[in-house]
């Protein structure tokens, strides 16, 4: 079941890469992007992680936090620099209680066609040294994220076609420029 627009956000509470509790109700009264990503060996996944880790100062100056899941244990997740290094929590799920409770699914035709689709990012991440296929996740993961109000409302779900698609950047800088200083 699809999380929909409009609808509250699943409520949760999980430990972070570091072991701090984030529970979403914290971020009453603030903006969040929560962001699913693949595992943590995923070079697409790493570059997004690299992306919203430039612009995070950015984000958090407008009032918009970030926390990003993944699919893969913390010990996994800490030996990846681009990861361990964000400054934003990072919640490790490799039992997908999370991904169940916000109905991110798996796709094998969404794997093949993003694997083409974005082969020479896929490529980038990998010669970068952002991606390790020894990292237990599932390779069949399709990213979404959310884009949540301050009254934990859900603003934006979005669901990815392949493995690649994210919400578009330019989707969280208007929702950070939307709220920025409120």
């Amino acid at each position: 079941m699809h999380i929909q627009e409009g609808q509250p956000a699943p409520l949760f509470s999980a430990p972070d890469i570091r072991g701090k509790t984030i529970r979403l109700d914290d971020y009453l009264g603030r903006h969040v992007l929560l962001s699913f990503h693949r595992y943590a060996g995923c070079p697409l996944c790493n570059l997004r992680t690299y992306y919203l880790t430039m612009r995070y100062a950015a984000f958090r100056g407008r009032g918009l936090d970030i926390m990003v899941v993944i699919e893969s244990p913390a010990d996994a997740i800490l030996r990846q620099e681009t990861l361990r290094d964000a400054p934003f929590p990072i919640i490790a799920d490799p039992q997908q209680h999370l991904y169940r409770l916000y109905g991110v699914k798996t796709s094998l035709w969404g794997t093949l066609i993003g694997r083409w689709r974005m082969r020479a990012s896929y490529s980038a991440g990998r010669r970068q040294g952002m991606g390790d296929h020894a990292v237990p996740g599932d390779r069949m993961r399709i990213p979404a994220d959310f884009l949540i109000g301050p009254d934990l409302v859900v603003q934006r779900a979005y669901y990815g076609r392949d493995l690649g698609d994210n919400l578009p950047v330019e989707d969280v800088e208007a929702f950070s420029l939307a709220y920025a200083g409120r």
